[in-house]
């Protein structure tokens, strides 16, 4: 976590005072995990009975019938 500041004068300066992390490797990649966590329903749509049945439930909060979970 150094940076380079060499100049004309010395040619092999680094610097690690004025280095700002923000975040950690592990913390990027807990994001990246919260971030796609969820329910995800797939639904054919071309059928009128199930997209029907889906948007009433959905309305009603609760998973469509046969979601396969509780």
């Amino acid at each position: 976590m150094r940076v380079d500041v060499s100049n004309d004068v010395e040619t092999t300066l680094f610097d690690g005072i004025n280095i700002e992390t923000y975040y950690s490797t592990w913390q990027v990649l807990l994001a990246a995990e919260l971030a796609d966590a969820g329910v995800h329903i797939r639904i054919n749509l071309g059928d009128e009975a199930i997209r029907r049945r889906t948007i009433e439930a959905l309305e009603a909060g609760r998973l469509p019938e046969g979601s396969g979970l509780p």
